[in-house]
Order: C-alpha cells, then sequence, then structure tokens
C-alpha cells in the first residue's frame, strides 16, 4: 500500500508555485535594471519575463493545459530563454 499516495500533486502544486514566484522576481529584478538604464533595449528581457511569468501563472491554474497544449510549455521555454540572452549585456555591463 503506498502511503505517500496524496503528497505527489501537493509537490508539484508547490513547485509551480515555486517557480512561478521566482519568475516574478526575475521579472522585478530586470523592470528595475530597465528603469535604471533609461528603458530603451532593456526593457525587452523584463517583457518577456512578463509574459513568462503570466504563461506560468494560467498553468498553474489549469494542470491540464500542460498535458493537452505541450506548445505552451514551449513558448515558456523560449521566452525564458529569449529574456536570459537579451539580458546577459545588461547583467554584464559595467558602468564604470
Amino acid at each position: 500500500m503506498n502511503r505517500d499516495n496524496g503528497l505527489q500533486p501537493e509537490r508539484t502544486n508547490l513547485a509551480w508555485t515555486r517557480t512561478t514566484l521566482s519568475s516574478a522576481a526575475c521579472f522585478l529584478f530586470l523592470l528595475h535594471v530597465a528603469v535604471r538604464q533609461g528603458w530603451g533595449l532593456a526593457v525587452v528581457p523584463a517583457v518577456c519575463t512578463a509574459a513568462a511569468t503570466a504563461t506560468l501563472v494560467a498553468l498553474g491554474r489549469d494542470r491540464g493545459l500542460v498535458a493537452s497544449r505541450p506548445l505552451v510549455l514551449a513558448l515558456v521555454g523560449v521566452l525564458v530563454a529569449v529574456a536570459c540572452v537579451s539580458a546577459l549585456p545588461l547583467v554584464l555591463h559595467d558602468p564604470r
């Protein structure tokens, strides 16, 4: 008899919550960087991260969407990749 049968959905829910909160924190950081650097191209990673966060919130509310539409997860992956690549010059920029 499997004693932890009910724990797997709870762990999955907590993982989705942590991922969404991490994405939101990254969005706030990149928004802060964009504001400090006068917007411009610095807004690109912030917008990509905001879109990824919004998609993760939608996925967190409807788990069936993940199973029925794997392209949605691919979209999140692309948004995160674009955000990371476009944020590299902003984060590595030395203002001295």
